[in-house]
This record gives C-alpha cells, structure tokens and sequence, in this order.
C-alpha cells in the first residue's frame, strides 16, 4: 500500500511540476527575478552614494576597515531579506492558492479528489513548489557567481563589507531555516484558502484574510528592522509569523543572542507543525467531502 501511494504521489507531482512550468505567472516572476543580479549591479555601478562602498569591496577589507558600522550593514542587508521574502511569499502563495482551487473546481479534477487524498495533492503541489523556488534560488546563486568571476562587480567584497562573511555556519542555517519556514509557513495558509474555495470566482475574496495577515506581519517586521536592537526587533524576532522576515537581521546585525536566534527558528517549526497538523485534520475531513459527483451537475453556489 505505501509503495502504490509513493507511485501515486509521484505522479501527483510530475503533473503539478509540468502545470506550474507552464505557468505564466511563474514564468513572469522567474524572468523579473534572474533580471535583479544585472540590475543591482548597474545600479551599484553608476550611483554616486555607493562608490566609497564598492572601493571598500574591491579593496577586499578586513572587518576593521569597512565603511559601514555592523548596525548599519545589518539593517541594509535585512531590508533586502525582508523584501526578499515577502515576494517570495507572495508569489508561492498566488501560485498554490490558484494550483489548489483550480484543482478543487475543476470537473475533472473532483474525480480524482474522490479517490486521492487532498493532502496528497496539496503535498504534492507544496513539493513541485519547494522545488521551482530551490530553481530560482540557484538561478539566483549561479548569476551572483558569474557577475564577481567576470568583475562586474566584487561580490564576495560586499559580503565582507555587510558583515556576512564573518557568519558562522550555523548562524546562516538559522537564518535559512527562519526564511524558509516564513515562505512555507504562509504558502500552507494560502493552500488551505484554496482547499475552501468551491469556485475560481471566490479566489480573491477568500485569499483577502491571508493577505491582510501578511500586510500586517510586513508592516510590522519592515518597523522592526529599522532598528534590530529595539525591544520592537525583539518581540518581533520571537513571533513566528514575523521571524522569518526579521531574525535574519538581527543576527546579520550582532543583535541578537543565541538563545533568541534558537527560540525563533524553534517557534516557527512549532507554528509550521501546528498549521500542518491543522490541516490534516481539520480542514481536509472537513473538505473531502464537499466536492463529490453531485457537483458536476449541480450550480456552483449550491449549498451542500
């Protein structure tokens, strides 16, 4: 039984991976995201306000010749982890919201809904997620490397000089773990949305309370990180809807213990459980079992 489950499994996700590849919202997202290394180089090379900074790169500095303070490259550098994740969000999130309801309306798909557990399916299209966006990571990585090899721009300067190449191992795992637990954490949201959804016509109405969550942990995170020794920074750093957005920071920045940058990514693991677990066993029993044959023939808006 587990190995015709595997089977199924794996062929629930080359069929999403196929359908998210033929996606044009993620060719658009792919396209402006590999066009951020080339435009962040121009612009780093023809403003005026960063030349001390890219001399102090070229020059490959010691951390006790960088021009800019720890407290001030550690609110550059999470500014740009927050509006990193945040699109992140936004973009997984539109994607597995519309995967999930479109696959929870269609006719064709309500057949196979009867015979396959919806978890499976949203596993499956969080899995072909999880690796489209690992895609557009190394994409990302692969354009960085060839930008400092052709000396374009001295990446691995930058990083001195922000303070990032002083990290540890350990501090980048915690780090990565926060942001990626953000970017799951918020995409089973979205999925959840969509496994409620009974007609595409509902979609942006029922993503609207997700949404506004978000809007409300951005805004809280992007006052957070203005000042990553605050007492806001910290209360945010604790939260696990906000700790992915702001943790990696105050790490980046000095300003965060041990135990704080543990306490996070062990409070978003626990919040991510708890949402998995939730939809496990309450949102998918209590939505297996509205979307039978009844309605391939019935209105949308009929009342089961």
């Amino acid at each position: 039984m587990s190995r015709f489950r595997a089977l199924r499994f794996r062929a629930l996700l080359r069929a999403t991976l196929r359908e998210m590849l033929r996606a044009r919202a993620l060719r658009v997202a792919a396209t402006l995201m590999a066009l951020i290394p080339p435009a962040g180089t121009w612009a780093l090379r023809t403003s005026g306000s960063t030349r001390e900074l890219l001399h102090a790169a070229e020059s490959s500095p010691g951390a006790e010749s960088s021009p800019l303070p720890a407290a001030q490259a550690g609110v550059g550098v999470s500014m740009i982890v927050l509006f990193t994740v945040y699109v992140f969000i936004l973009v997984c999130g539109s994607i597995i919201t519309t995967s999930v309801a479109l696959e929870r309306t269609s006719k064709v798909s309500i057949m196979v809904f009867r015979h396959v557990n919806p978890l499976m399916v949203v596993g499956a299209r969080l899995t072909a997620l999880a690796g489209v966006v690992s895609g557009l990571v190394g994409l990302l990585i692969v354009e960085c490397a060839a930008i400092d090899m052709l000396g374009l721009l001295p990446v691995r300067g930058l990083l001195t000089v922000l303070g990032l190449a002083d990290l540890t191992t350990g501090q980048l795992a915690i780090a990565g773990a926060c942001a990626l637990g953000g970017v799951v954490m918020f995409a089973l949201l979205y999925a959840v949305v969509g496994l409620f959804v009974r007609d595409s016509s509902q979609l942006q109405y029922a993503q609207f309370p997700v949404s506004l969550l978000l809007i409300a942990v951005f805004t809280l995170s992007y006052v957070a990180v203005l000042n990553p020794a605050s007492t806001a920074a910290t209360v945010a750093s604790w939260l696990p809807l906000s700790a992915p957005m702001v943790e990696s920071g105050r790490i980046i920045a000095g300003t965060s213990s041990m135990l704080e940058e543990i306490g996070s990514a062990t409070g978003v693991a626990i919040f991510l459980l708890c949402i998995a677990l939730t939809m496990a066993r309450v949102v998918v029993p209590r939505t297996v079992g509205r979307y039978s044959a009844a309605t391939l023939t019935h209105s949308p808006h009929h009342r089961y």
